[in-house]
């Protein structure tokens, strides 16, 4: 059974592209268009080494070019004013829930300080409430792209399921 009968929702996926300018484009434009229940975030990391929910972003501290080779005036987001924002869904609950399904969640506090730690950023300064990020490990031999996908989807129900009980 798919995700969208499973939780009742309607499932929205873009590809948001590896730049600054973007992200402070097509977020704000993706909350205003589809007001979400739950906003989820996802980027590849090549050090991750199990999927890893993020549980904060900072607002400054983006040093590196993007896809573009633009890089940021004094490295700052343009959004927000608070330095640090969190998540307000429960984490450490979405990763013991996972391990129920034999699924090995890891909770991160440092994003990378890049556009997955800037989008997450963009994001929660909107919706604290409502918004995810999730990085996940480079396709190997423990991690194919199926598995990634249920893992993803494992974690969409537990977020839905914890914000459906609010």
């Amino acid at each position: 059974m798919h995700l969208e009968e499973e939780c009742n929702v309607r499932l929205i996926t873009e590809e948001i592209p590896v730049t600054y300018d973007d992200v402070d484009t097509i977020v704000p434009q993706l909350w205003n268009k589809y007001q979400p229940l739950l906003m989820v975030h996802a980027g590849v990391s090549h050090i991750a080494k199990c999927l890893t929910l993020e549980s904060c972003a900072n607002k400054s501290g983006y040093c590196k070019s993007d896809a573009k080779e633009c890089i940021l005036l004094n490295g700052i987001n343009s959004f927000g004013n608070e330095e640090h924002l969190k998540t307000k869904l429960d984490l450490n609950n979405i990763s013991s829930e996972a391990s129920q399904f034999s699924v090995n969640l890891c909770i991160s506090d440092d994003a990378s300080r890049y556009l997955c730690e800037y989008i997450y950023y963009t994001s929660l300064n909107i919706n604290t409430c409502n918004t995810i990020f999730v990085h996940v490990p480079m396709i190997n031999a423990e991690y194919s792209a199926s598995k990634i996908a249920e893992h993803l989807k494992l974690i969409i129900k537990l977020a839905l399921k914890q914000l459906r009980e609010l």
